[in-house]
């Protein structure tokens, strides 16, 4: 009897988006035998999971950082497959390109590599997808109670920008433009209000308030509550100079928002400009005004764009589409795999060596989530987040003292 090829996972922290693909990973890939551990964890307990690639044929690092950060950690007993969303600093990602595979998230970034001399054989587009039944339209009576939550008026014109601010490296985000493209719409249309989702921008929405503009700001929200905020706008922009999705233009397609965005990462694969979203140049702030412009006076045109995204996004790029290709990266990756041999009588029991730190995991994956959102300013998240472990767990001497440390620091 063949056993499943066993797959150890490895996002930057499980609440982010890698995290989320690695969920999505496991839910519709049930061929595989996988183990999901996040980076923030073995950075944090580096001496429990030191050579745990030995229990497993392959490690699937979600990030080039976790690759750079974890791998020595892990060790190099297994097949190695590195994702690469985008590239900022070439220096800082080709070292990832020594791995057996490498799974990208756009066509753009393909051919980026394949420019950069990797063998097109090693890549392999491993598109980002939606949940479309939890990513979904919205009623007009529930998008007026989410305004009233939110304290924005139902008749003004609502832009989002959701992303958290460590995520700006470079003003990658075109943050500058967003800003310069909010200040001059409101000065030709006065009903407008912006929302701001994620932590670290603190600083940003005080501009926004200069320009006298209307602005929710909400620091942190679970993946649950993001078709709520993502269904309470009139228009989504992505102002973006470099992408690897980015996966919000997809859960805004998905909720049949109109999306306004820079040709940048799976822009490209998806967006038919004027059929399903706009597409405008980069640090074009003209552009959105002008964009967004015809979509204020037009609620039809509010309305097919936001249909046709959704169908885009239901014909194509639900996660159980949009990850068919994850056997063809780790089949490649085993062929690439120099001198790799079948494993299956090494691998023995040793993984039950983690069944203790397992029992535990969910709850340090929760504790290494709550430290760092509260260093980008949701220390209320974090409390609560604290708080929960603490009283559903409450002979877990790591939670008690994780809420000490964050009541001391209050």
């Amino acid at each position: 009897m063949n056993k499943r090829l066993r797959v150890l996972l490895i996002p930057d922290r499980m609440q982010w988006v890698l995290g989320t693909i690695a969920k999505n990973i496991v839910k519709y890939h049930p061929q595989f035998d996988f183990t999901v551990l996040s980076q923030g964890v073995i950075e944090k307990y580096p001496s429990k999971f030191n050579g745990i690639s030995a229990s497993y044929d392959l490690i699937h690092y979600l990030s080039p950082h976790a690759y750079l950060s974890v791998s020595r950690i892990v060790g190099n007993e297994a097949c190695v497959v590195t994702t690469i969303h985008h590239v900022v600093d070439w220096s800082k990602i080709e070292i990832n390109t020594q791995s057996d595979a490498i799974m990208v998230v756009s066509n753009e970034w393909k051919k980026y590599l394949i420019s950069k001399g990797v063998l097109e054989s090693k890549i392999t587009v491993v598109s980002s997808g939606v949940d479309t039944d939890l990513f979904k339209p919205v009623e007009e009576r529930e998008r007026i109670r989410i305004r009233n939550k939110l304290n924005i008026a139902p008749h003004l014109f609502l832009i989002g920008f959701f992303a958290k601010s460590t995520s700006n490296d470079s003003n990658r985000k075109g943050v500058d433009i967003f800003l310069s493209a909010i200040g001059s719409l409101k000065g030709v249309y006065n009903s407008i209000a912006v929302l701001i989702v994620g932590p670290g921008w603190d600083s940003l929405i005080k501009e926004f308030r200069n320009f006298r503009v209307q602005t929710a700001y909400v620091r942190f929200a679970p993946e649950r509550d993001m078709p709520k905020l993502f269904g309470s706008l009139d228009c989504y922009w992505i102002t973006s100079r470099i992408e690897g999705g980015p996966i919000t233009l997809l859960e805004a397609m998905s909720c049949g928002i109109p999306v306004i965005t820079t040709s940048v990462g799976i822009a490209k694969d998806i967006v038919n400009h004027g059929e399903n979203a706009f597409v405008v140049p980069q640090n074009d702030s003209d552009g959105f005004v002008k964009t967004s412009l015809e979509l204020i006076f037009s609620r039809a045109l509010r309305g097919r764009i936001g249909a046709e995204a959704r169908n885009t996004i239901l014909n194509g790029y639900q996660w159980c589409q949009s990850l068919r290709t994850i056997p063809l990266l780790y089949n490649s990756a085993l062929r690439e795999s120099k001198g790799h041999k079948d494993r299956s009588n090494k691998l023995t029991e040793r993984a039950d060596e983690y069944e203790k730190i397992n029992s535990n995991l969910k709850i340090e994956e929760e504790l290494v989530w709550a430290d760092e959102i509260a260093k980008m300013g949701a220390k209320g998240a974090a409390f609560k987040i604290i708080l929960f472990l603490c009283f559903s767990h409450p002979i877990y001497a790591n939670a008690w003292k994780a809420l000490i440390k964050i009541l001391l620091k209050r």
